[in-house]
């Protein structure tokens, strides 16, 4: 054992030996791979430095030729940012100043340049032009001196001629003179007579002109009561009823309303029913009540009803409201009629006895189309209501039909008339339309959509009281 620990420690300080040679060949060979890296880094960034040094030479070049072309020394490197600052603000001082009418495109200095020179080109061509009028000019002028010359020569000699006439006529004017200055005086006289009488005249225009002014503001003012007096008289309220009904005999089927003989109103005058506490009877969601039809009249302001429609469910009452839009209490109401009237659906004309319900109930017909599209009457501001059936088609038998339509819903345009459809207006005037008469025994219909017809209740059966 201790003979071999010599060759132990000969065995470590070789293997020590081996380990420090392996490190410094490494670390050789790695200065040697980053030195070589250098020399190539070197190399590139003085390929580089070189290229960048041609690139300036170039741009330096080119900013000499453009400083040149300005008029200024050669490129200061020292200065060369400031420089090429200072070019390009003349440079836009020059576009500024000689290309602000050119397009961006055209705004360069051979662009400018050209531009400039066939500017010149043009005013050379227009200065040849004008030298040669000014030649033709002086060559009119020579002749027209020679004219002047001529006439000169011949007034003279007229002169001469007309001077002696003159003297001989200066007598004569001396006594004309005097003969003038006799008129004159007549005529001034005469003039101040003509300026008093002006002077009168224009007094009396003034005096007249303010009449005028005066009857004129009358008419203007009578113009806007009478203007606003229309307005109010087109203007459809439907918030305000025609009337109230102010007995309800149910038992009789009859009402009594507060409306008779002083307020126009006349038997067969139908109306709609509403209840009393309806706010908006024109409102999408009121419900009307029923209707009457006037059957008697008993003083000037009571009228007997009997009930055409109602609601066992929802029976009418005293205070409930009526309404009718031919109906205006002490005055018809006025209205006009356009368009294809079918009152029951069943493709007939219903306009004879659409115009009978306006006439029973006090309205009066301006203006209709007939059956044949003929035109009648006129649309004017009195009139109230224009009530507007089907429209009718460019396939209607009379092609004069369509046109009449339109012309009368231009004329109601124009005199701001209200519109209503058909079927609204029957509704308000509270129209029911013809009773269907049903067959009975052999052979006889079922009632309609198989449901029963409603049974009106006898007089004396059953009923409410007042």
């Amino acid at each position: 054992m201790a003979a071999n620990r010599p060759n132990l420690g000969l065995q470590i300080a070789l293997i020590i030996f081996v380990l420090i040679t392996i490190a410094l060949a490494v670390s050789t060979f790695m200065f040697y791979k980053e030195n070589q890296e250098s020399q190539l880094a070197k190399s590139s960034a003085e390929e580089l430095a070189a290229k960048e040094t041609q690139k300036r030479v170039a741009i330096n070049t080119v900013l000499n030729l453009a400083k040149e072309s300005l008029g200024r020394g050669p490129l200061d490197e020292d200065k060369q940012k400031s420089d090429v600052d200072q070019i390009k603000e003349e440079h836009e001082r020059d576009k500024a100043l000689y290309g602000a009418t050119f397009p961006e495109v055209a705004q360069t200095y051979p662009q400018m340049l050209k531009s400039a020179a066939d500017a010149y080109l043009i005013l050379q061509g227009k200065l040849a032009d004008q030298e040669k009028t000014i030649a033709r000019l002086e060559s009119e002028k020579l002749e027209e001196k020679e004219k002047t010359k001529i006439a000169a020569a011949k007034f003279n000699k007229e002169f001469e001629a007309q001077t002696g006439e003159l003297l001989a006529d200066r007598s004569k004017f001396g006594e004309e003179r005097k003969s003038f200055e006799g008129e004159k005086a007549t005529l001034a006289h005469t003039i101040e007579e003509k300026n008093k009488q002006a002077t009168d005249a224009a007094a009396k225009a003034a005096k007249e002109q303010e009449a005028r002014d005066k009857a004129i503001k009358e008419l203007q003012d009578e113009n806007k009561t009478d203007k606003s007096t229309i307005e109010e008289f087109q203007k459809v309220d439907y918030n305000a009823p025609d009337g109230t009904i102010v007995r309800v005999n149910q038992r009789e089927h009859t009402v009594w309303i507060d409306r008779g003989r002083a307020d126009g109103i006349k038997p067969q005058m139908i109306f709609s029913v509403y209840d009393r506490s309806a706010s908006n009877i024109a409102g999408e969601n009121v419900k009307q009540k029923g209707a009457i039809e006037v059957i008697r009249i008993l003083d000037a302001h009571l009228s007997e009803a009997t009930i055409t429609k109602d609601d066992i469910k929802d029976p009418l009452m005293k205070e409930d409201k009526i309404m009718n839009p031919s109906f205006r209490a002490g005055k018809p109401e006025r209205f006009a009629v356009a368009g294809f009237i079918d009152l029951d659906g069943d493709g007939q004309s219903d306009l004879n006895r659409l115009l009978t319900l306006i006439s029973n109930n006090g309205g009066i017909v301006d203006a209709m189309i007939d059956d044949e599209g003929k035109m009648t009457g006129l649309v004017t501001p009195a009139t109230k209501v224009l009530v507007l059936g089907d429209r009718p088609t460019e396939n209607v038998k009379s092609p004069e039909a369509l046109k009449s339509f339109t012309r009368m819903m231009k004329d109601a345009n124009e005199a701001k008339v209200n519109t209503m459809t058909l079927p609204d207006f029957v509704k308000y005037m509270g129209y029911q339309g013809r009773e269907r008469s049903v067959p009975l025994g052999k052979g006889a219909t079922e009632a309609p959509s198989g449901g029963a017809f409603k049974k009106r209740p006898a007089k004396g059966d059953g009923g409410g009281a007042f």
